[in-house]
């Protein structure tokens, strides 16, 4: 027992030394979900159709941030502005395990409307999945949009 006493300092150094690898291995701190492209996509309105795409949107302090650009047609009206998602840590810890992921969010309009989101994550790989998405134009108006995420980088399995 006395021989190989001298092991157990060597175990303690190699376990603190692997502590740093197994928090870089988490998932929240791989640069891959720093950003996320989303796919322009529309939805019907009793008379025509919304029209909604984004600017690659980036992670920072919990919170995904990027502009929009709404046209309805044919009503030939244009809506841009800047949205804000709340999206944890532990909510991309559960993305990248393959579950379904709500969230929240809130956009300003450059006129200064504000709008309300409320949507899902759908992942169908580590790299890419679905969203769907609602849009409260006001209290009593949702839109609701159904499209892709993609992560422009691949995340560590």
């Amino acid at each position: 027992m006395l021989r190989f006493a001298f092991l157990i300092p060597s175990l303690f150094l190699a376990l603190v030394a692997a502590t740093p690898l197994v928090r870089a291995a988490d998932p929240a701190a791989d640069p891959a979900y720093q950003s996320v492209e989303i796919a322009p996509t529309r939805t019907s309105i009793f008379i025509g159709s919304v029209r909604i795409s984004f600017t690659r949107f980036t992670r920072s302090k919990g919170v995904y941030e990027g502009d929009y650009q709404v046209r309805v047609f044919p009503f030939f009206y244009r809506e841009s502005g800047h949205l804000r998602i709340e999206f944890s840590d532990a909510q991309i810890r559960r993305l990248h395990r393959g579950e379904t992921v709500p969230f929240v969010g809130s956009g300003l309009s450059r006129a200064g409307a504000r709008r309300g989101v409320v949507g899902k994550a759908v992942p169908e790989g580590l790299q890419t999945g679905r969203l769907t998405v609602d849009v409260y134009v006001t209290h009593k108006i949702k839109l609701v949009f159904h499209t892709t995420y993609r992560l422009p980088y691949p995340p560590r399995p």
